[in-house]
């Protein structure tokens, strides 16, 4: 009976540690401490998110209607799905939004070494905010960010 007494007393104790620790965890910037976790599931709405993405308007002399993302556009482009591809759109997007001129001349090279010659596309910046998505019922706002033909700069 005795030991059964300890069981119990130190479950509770633990729990009781464990609630602790993990409400104390809310106050670090990650909001969790491995191993120690926050209990309150879905406590924290992700932030928006911004990211770029080339879309694809014409390629040599045949128009792509209508216009397709470079992830989409598989019959194409050669790889569409390539994570290096999609880095190097992360960049072009960001240098045109600052006004880098270097910099998009420097990623425009890398990106159309992978396009047919004379394309033509965009890129343009998509921001999505979840908690702004379900108070307004809209969808993520797009914004073109730069204009570009293969092969011309």
């Amino acid at each position: 009976m005795r030991a059964y007494r300890r069981l119990i007393w130190g479950s509770a104790a633990g729990l009781a540690l464990l609630l602790g620790l993990g409400l104390a965890s809310l106050k670090t910037a990650q909001q969790e401490v491995f191993p120690i976790y926050s209990w309150f599931l879905f406590a924290v709405v992700p932030n928006g998110k911004t990211t770029y993405q080339v879309l694809i308007e014409r390629v040599g002399t045949r128009s792509v209607v209508p216009p397709q993302f470079y992830t989409q556009a598989g019959d194409v482009m050669g790889n569409p799905h390539s994570i290096v591809a999609y880095k190097i759109i992360q960049r072009l997007g960001k240098a045109c939004r600052k006004g880098k001129a270097e910099e998009i001349i420097r990623q425009r090279a890398l990106l159309e070494a992978n396009l047919p010659p004379q394309t033509t596309y965009d890129v343009v910046r998509i921001h999505s905010d979840p908690v702004e998505q379900w108070r307004t019922r809209r969808a993520a706002i797009r914004e073109s960010v730069g204009h570009f033909v293969s092969g011309l700069r």
